[in-house]
This record gives C-alpha cells, sequence and structure tokens, in this order.
C-alpha cells in the first residue's frame, strides 16, 4: 500500500469552486484546515435523498466477484461525476455508473492478518488510512453518515453497471451523500489515484 503525505489544507483550498458565498468558502477553508483531524464528511438532511451524486453511498448494489463470477449485494461509492449519472441528461447510448464497494475497515484488518501481516503494520496502515494518507484508500469515518463504524473504499476496485440496473436494484436505499468536505476530499484522491502527472516515468 502506497503512503503518501498527500491531505494538506493548502493543495484541497486550491479546488473549492467561485460558486460558493463568502460564508461557504470560509467554512469550507476552516474545516479543511482541520483535517485529517476533522471527520464529519456527511450531510445530515434528506435534501438529496432520491437524486445520485458522486460520493453516494448507495445499499443493495449488485456486483460480480471476478474470481469466482459470482453475483452479491453490497454498499458501494458511486464514483462516477454527478452530471453524467443524472436522469435529466438525454443519451444516445446507454450510461452506466461507476462504483467501488464500501467495506468495514475492520474487514481488511482481519484479511491483513489472516496474511500474516503484523500488529504493529496493522495498526500503522490503520493510521495511514484514517489520515486519508494511502492513495489507493478513501476513509469514511463512524460519524453521522449512520454507518455505524469505520468503512472504506478502495479507489482501485471499481465496478461498471448499466445505470437503469443500478435505479432498480438500488433506489430507496441510500446511505449518505457527501457534504463539501468530503466531497472535495474524495475528487482530490481520485485525481491522485488516477490522475497524477508527475509518475517519475520518462515518456519521451
Amino acid at each position: 500500500m502506497q503512503s503518501d503525505a498527500i491531505l494538506s489544507a493548502d493543495r484541497l483550498r486550491e479546488q473549492i469552486p467561485s460558486y460558493l458565498t463568502g460564508p461557504q468558502q470560509q467554512a469550507l477553508v476552516a474545516a479543511l484546515g482541520k483535517l485529517p483531524d476533522h471527520k464529519d464528511y456527511f450531510l445530515n438532511n434528506t435534501r438529496f435523498s432520491n437524486v445520485l451524486l458522486q460520493g453516494d453511498c448507495w445499499g443493495n448494489c449488485a456486483i460480480f466477484n471476478y474470481s469466482t463470477g459470482d453475483k452479491k449485494s453490497v454498499k458501494c461509492l458511486i464514483l462516477s461525476n454527478s452530471c453524467d449519472v443524472s436522469d435529466e441528461n438525454k443519451r444516445d447510448t446507454v450510461p452506466r455508473v461507476v462504483v467501488a464497494p464500501v467495506i468495514a475497515l475492520e474487514k481488511l484488518n482481519s484479511l491483513l492478518r489472516k496474511n500474516n501481516v503484523s500488529e504493529d503494520r496493522i495498526d500503522e496502515i490503520n493510521r495511514a488510512v484514517r489520515n486519508q494518507a494511502l492513495t489507493s484508500i478513501f476513509y469514511l469515518p463512524d460519524a453521522v453518515g449512520g454507518l455505524g463504524k469505520e468503512y472504506i473504499t478502495f479507489l482501485d476496485d471499481l465496478h461498471s453497471i448499466p445505470l437503469d440496473a443500478f435505479l432498480i436494484s438500488c433506489s430507496g436505499h441510500k446511505r449518505f451523500s457527501l457534504n463539501y468536505v468530503g466531497f472535495y476530499l474524495l475528487i482530490f484522491k481520485i485525481s491522485l489515484h488516477f490522475c497524477r502527472l508527475k509518475e517519475g516515468v520518462d515518456r519521451s
């Protein structure tokens, strides 16, 4: 697992959108300045209960296990951008939504123990996860989101589902939407994971 010192309020601050009002920008800057200790990533209202947004967690999401071919129902995080999965957009092809399973942090720890990873190393990995320092993992703390415990999403475990099938299976099973802090943190990590221009490879 790769660990980088990626979490920086200054780096996140550069992504703040201009359409936010002055007080909204100030509140977001203040919250970003408290990362990684700030753990409130979730909206605490139902305004978007029936809307698909990037960073949403939905339950009852049907995915396939590549190794076995089995289908199972899991909680998942939407990684597709909000516009691409909006049902208001007219399309000439069948749209798909890209999701990543949401799993309990303790499940990762069980897997690490099964692989004979030492407890000291597991503690080190857990600290990196909670500090959002692993570029391939997005950490979801046990706060406000109604999850009941700590969860993570592997950004390299992606599944593509036809949008109509997703809507049928997941309708009514939305777990949470991210607030601005959680959303911009997710976008920042997605950008680092998939679009790191400073890759250190000479392509000339």
